[in-house]
């Protein structure tokens, strides 16, 4: 008797929009577009969809999953650990891109940051913010980050002088005019560009299963996929380049 094909997915998206209940469609059109594009059976992939930091733990240790999806900061805090290896990714390897934004008044540089609150949706990943985003100029033990689920709520907060800055991404970044604050805020600080959504594999993988992952990834943003894609924000899924992710992984220790 052949043994039912089982590939075991976990989706760790920290910061995602809504709850888990809400994005558990958009998932679930996910999954079908993979296995389609993978010539894997329906019903084949075996998911999870979290979207915290400890739910991420819980769901790997239960679920021991083969292939992970996680935002950046996620899969950059477990990559040793878990011992993860980049596939693709949504987007661009530049697609993401953090500002630090600040008051007419606030600090003109990173450095006077220090011991001072920062709000942002990053806030559970310190190292990420300390290395990544801010390139090294503050330590992790120097950042006061007050947690947000909302980038508008951090830009309330630094136009109502209730925090010294805020950290968000380029679209909202784009849009700061438009939401009619009262005062101008600026950017004293932009990221290098970030990839998206890392898809990676997660210790040792089959062969072909690992082939099958690279040839469905070109094909899950076309067709059907686009409107998936979409709903991400994103449209293409693109192969990793082990120089992108050695740079990051570098810059991350």
């Amino acid at each position: 008797m052949v043994e039912a094909l089982v590939i075991k997915l976990l989706i760790c998206y920290v910061g995602a929009p809504g709850s888990t209940q809400q994005a558990q469609p958009v998932v679930n059109q996910f999954i079908a577009r993979l296995e389609q594009a993978a010539g894997w059976p329906k019903g084949s992939v075996d998911s999870r969809f979290v979207v915290s930091p400890k739910q991420c733990d819980a769901a790997a240790a239960a679920l021991k999953p083969m292939f992970v999806v996680m935002d950046l900061p996620s899969f950059l805090g477990r990559q040793r650990a878990w011992q993860l290896k980049a596939l693709g990714h949504m987007g661009a390897a530049d697609s993401q891109r953090y500002h630090v934004v600040v008051g007419p008044s606030g600090p003109a540089k990173v450095a006077a940051l220090k011991g001072k609150q920062l709000v942002t949706t990053l806030a559970y990943a310190p190292e990420f913010v300390s290395r990544i985003v801010l390139g090294g100029k503050l330590a992790p033990k120097d950042l006061t980050l007050v947690a947000s689920r909302r980038q508008l709520r951090g830009l309330r907060a630094v136009a109502r002088g209730q925090a010294a800055a805020t950290i968000v991404d380029d679209a909202a970044y784009r849009h700061i005019a438009e939401l009619k604050l009262g005062v101008a805020l600026k950017s004293i600080h932009k990221s290098p560009g970030l990839p998206g959504l890392i898809l990676a594999s997660r210790g040792r993988v089959e062969v072909r299963l690992l082939k099958a992952i690279a040839g469905a990834m070109p094909k899950l943003c076309k067709d059907e996929g686009a409107k998936v894609c979409l709903s991400f924000g994103v449209t293409s899924f693109i192969a990793a380049k082990p120089a992108v992710f050695a740079g990051l992984a570098r810059h991350y220790r």
